[in-house]
Parts: C-alpha cells; structure tokens; sequence
C-alpha cells in the first residue's frame, strides 16, 4: 500500500504541532497530575485538539485516539485509526528537556502502517510509511534511517520508569552499555543506529500511543518491535491501551536472544 497522501499530511501536522510546543515551551499553563501519576498541561490538550481536528477533518473514513482523550474515538474504527500522542514526554517539556515531541501514526488491521516522530527543539522529523523506508529529515536534510549492524548490546531505558522487574531483565542480559533517554524517542534511536535496543519491562509499561509510530519508523528502518515474548504489540484496544506485555525494540540482530534471556525472569 501506499500512504504518500496521509504521510504528507502528517509531517505537516506534526512540524505545525511542534510549533504549537516551541511557542509555550518558555511559560507553560494548567499543570496537573493525571490519575495515572503522569503530568499533562494546557499545551497537551491544545496540541490535541490541533491534532485531531485536522485529521478528522481531512480524513473522514478514519477513527482517531489521542492520549488526552483515550476512552474517546472520534468514530468507530473502520478503514483505520490514526493513533496519537501529541505531546510525548511532557514531564521532560516542562523541565525545559529536549526529548520531547509530537507522535502520529496510523494503524490498519491492527498494524502500524504510517509514523512520523518529531522532536521540535531539535528540529528532528523521522518519519515512514510500510515498504517504503525510514528517513530523517533534519536541517533542510533528508536522510535514509538504517539501524546499526553492531554486535554490542547498547541499550536504552528509560529515565523515568525504573523498577524491579526492569533491573532483573538488565542483570540478565548484561548490556555492554545502558543510557537513559525520556519519551518514546528511544525507539526512534534505535532506527538512528545511535543504540542497538530498547526495553520496557511490564510493570511500568507504555501505552499504545507512545510506540505506535515509532515502532513502524524503526521496523522501515531495518529493526524490530515485539513485546517482551517476542508476540506483536496489540493495537486492538479490546481491552487496554496499555502495552501490557512489555516492548523490545531492536536492530533484530539482537532480538531473539533477548527474548531467550530475559525467559527465567517473565515466565
């Protein structure tokens, strides 16, 4: 399939949405702690409805999610949903961070189909379409994304979601190397070649809207995103938008053996 009309569509959405983000990254307004314990803002739900409203608006066929709205589709999924988080990584935003950005992808018959991930600080736009490749288009430079061919294990985690079950999965696999990055651009990384994996244990775990785009950006790009036993992430929201099985994402050189690792420890 080709997607050239919705990814066109959603790189401009998102350069405009990390606009919205650079103009009120100096003096953000309604902070508050969701029930979840995360953080969101006035810029979160102004971002989402900009979002929203526009994909709606030109693509009527297809439902929409959005963190700020996950019990609200805008129309029963028929032709397919375009999930999103407009602003991922808002606790790092508001500390003046830089990985932060805006998250759209578009899901057909429970698959990732289309994803574009921007970092507006940095002026990073990583985007893909099925069967069509990933590319990084970065100061008026485009360039092909291909993961890294190294051996090592450099391994990202994440900044934010440290727990017991994610530091017996690390003991296990004995990492040559772990950083930790916030938001769900580390996935992102891994299609840069900047690391060779990801991992997010099933305690404090990620929702759909966080890895539906850069999944499709990292597999374009040569990887793979599985949960942690090595089953595709479930995109049907029957029951959850919560990743509840944990993510792995890799260049796939390494993905089989951490599954086989890290077996004594999830069962």
């Amino acid at each position: 399939m080709v997607f050239d009309s919705e990814l066109d569509f959603a790189k401009d959405l998102a350069l405009k949405a990390g606009a919205i983000l650079i103009e009120n990254y100096n003096n953000p307004t309604g902070i508050i702690t969701k029930p979840d314990g995360t953080l969101v803002s006035d810029v979160d739900k102004k971002v989402a409805q900009f979002i929203v409203t526009a994909l709606v608006k030109r693509f009527p066929k297809y439902a929409v999610l959005d963190e700020e709205n996950p019990l609200r589709q805008t129309k029963k999924q028929t032709e397919g949903m375009w999930i999103i988080d407009p602003l991922d990584g808002t606790k790092h935003y508001l500390a003046k961070g830089r990985d932060f950005g805006v998250l759209i992808g578009l899901v057909k018959a429970g698959k990732p189909v289309l994803g574009v991930a921007y970092r507006p600080i940095i002026d990073e736009l990583a985007y893909a379409a099925q069967g069509q490749g990933a590319f990084m288009q970065t100061s008026g430079k485009t360039t092909k994304l291909e993961v890294s061919l190294s051996e090592h294990l450099s391994l990202l985690v994440s900044d934010s979601r440290q727990d017991s079950e994610l530091t017996a999965l690390l003991n296990s696999l004995q990492p040559s190397e772990i950083r930790k990055m916030h938001s769900a651009f580390k996935v992102v990384e891994v299609a840069k070649g900047t690391a060779t994996a990801y991992i997010c244990s099933r305690i404090n775990t990620m929702h759909v809207w966080d890895i539906c785009a850069p999944s499709i950006i990292l597999e374009e790009a040569g990887g793979k995103v599985t949960d942690l036993y090595g089953k595709p992430i479930d995109y049907s929201l029957k029951e959850t938008a919560k990743c509840r099985n944990g993510i792995i994402a890799s260049n796939q050189l390494f993905h089989n053996s951490i599954i086989k690792a890290i077996v004594p420890i999830i069962g």
